[in-house]
């Protein structure tokens, strides 16, 4: 084995002008020899292609040759001036005499032997750069704004961090602004959205100081999201009685912007307190992240069904005259006089209660006398069938006065 210098500068002697030279004898393993030439700081200013150069017996090779390369590259940086106010800074090294399209891999670290900072992407951020038409390789370390604090997001206090898993959440740390304010801000995907209930959810938020690192995780704080919600509360009452109707509107931490209530069939916007009507929009009880507006229907408008509009605005949640309606229905009850005879046990009264919707039966109250406590199946003097709607929208509640009760009606 031997070695020969670039552009036929002659044999290479062993351990001879600071080149050092390992026929790899020593290092045989039955079927492989490594030959190495370590090649000394002053051979090394430029590039140079060597030969190593083999003969073998065995394979009948004779002087053998083999172009080996040695490259070589340049380092250089600028010093800079770089200001200290919080706002990110960039340093650049260069690397020279490259070939195109043969970039090197660039390692920035904070000291000698200290960790690559291409794995710290909170606080430094490593461009390699590309190799342009003179050889230069251009590699930029962005030192970022370095009194970040860590946040740390939780669905719930003491479980595990979550991280952006692309699937349920997204995490932004943030960045520190002149005025020391970092917003860090979770995003919680659809997915995840899909899972959760209303009118409220609450994460919790902690941060630890990147700047002083051995610094404790801080307490964790309730970061509550609020869902927007309109409920509506309808009513059914008798034909010709008041009727109440109400929206409660969720996940406010602010009072609406605006309330209104709308007539049926596009029938016009309610003035509050006129024609009857009584309009409340409930500012005066806001609380528990909730607002509930009431309309109060007068008599002479509760002849029949009516579908009302709630119209809320609210710019917290980015809601301008959101409509909710709510129906205000109604039915009748009619009764006819019927002829009983005391002697004959179990008589019958029948009440009617009409224009009911099909499968929706009012619950039906009996008494003996006004204001007095409903009547029950007792099953000694009394049987109560509720009844059920027919396809005419008619229910018939049955009282069944049972032989005791009518002795005594007797006597």
């Amino acid at each position: 084995v031997s070695w020969e210098k670039p552009n036929n500068a002659g044999t290479i002697n062993s351990n001879a002008d600071g080149f050092i030279f390992n026929d790899g004898s020593g290092d045989f393993d039955g079927s492989s020899q490594t030959t190495t030439l370590t090649i000394p700081t002053t051979e090394n200013n430029a590039d140079g292609t060597y030969k190593c150069v083999v003969s073998s017996s065995e394979h009948t090779k004779v002087n053998e040759e083999t172009d080996v390369e040695s490259k070589v590259f340049t380092m250089t940086s600028t010093p800079k001036s770089v200001v200290l106010d919080g706002t990110e800074q960039t340093l650049t090294c260069t690397i020279g005499d490259l070939d195109a399209g043969q970039e090197v891999v660039v390692t920035w670290r904070e000291t000698t032997g200290g960790t690559d900072l291409s794995t710290d992407t909170t606080n430094y951020g490593v461009v390699q750069g590309t190799v342009d038409a003179n050889g230069d390789q251009n590699s930029i370390l962005t030192i970022k704004q370095n009194k970040i604090s860590y946040v740390f997001w939780r669905e719930t206090t003491n479980g595990d961090p979550l991280s952006s898993d692309g699937t349920n959440y997204d995490i932004a740390q943030g960045t520190v602004s002149a005025g020391g304010i970092q917003n860090s801000v979770l995003t919680i995907k659809t997915p995840k959205l899909d899972t959760l209930s209303g009118p409220s959810f609450t994460y919790k938020c902690s941060a630890r100081s990147s700047q002083y690192p051995e610094s404790d995780e801080s307490t964790q704080l309730d970061v509550v999201g609020n869902v927007f919600g309109v409920e509506p509360k309808g009513s059914e009452v008798l034909s010709g009685t008041l009727a109440t109707i109400s929206c409660v509107v969720t996940g406010l931490t602010q009072v609406l912007d605006s309330v209104s209530w709308e007539k049926p069939n596009n029938g016009g916007t309610i003035s509050s307190d006129a024609d009857g009507f009584i309009f409340d929009n409930g500012q005066a009880d806001f609380g528990s992240n909730t607002q509930t507006t009431t309309l109060i229907i007068p008599i002479d408008q509760t002849a029949s069904d009516g579908t009302y509009k709630c119209v809320v605005t609210s710019n917290e949640h980015n809601k301008l005259n959101d409509e909710t309606e709510v129906e205000s229905k109604v039915f009748i009850m009619s009764s006819s006089p019927k002829s009983v005879d005391l002697d004959v046990p179990d008589q019958t009264l029948t009440c009617t209660i009409g224009d009911l919707d099909a499968s929706k039966p009012v619950d039906v109250f009996w008494r003996e006398t006004t204001n007095g406590d409903p009547l029950s199946s007792d099953g000694t003097n009394y049987d109560i069938a509720q009844g059920t709607v027919s396809a005419g929208g008619i229910q018939n509640s049955v009282l069944t006065i049972k032989t005791p009760k009518c002795i005594m009606g007797k006597a």
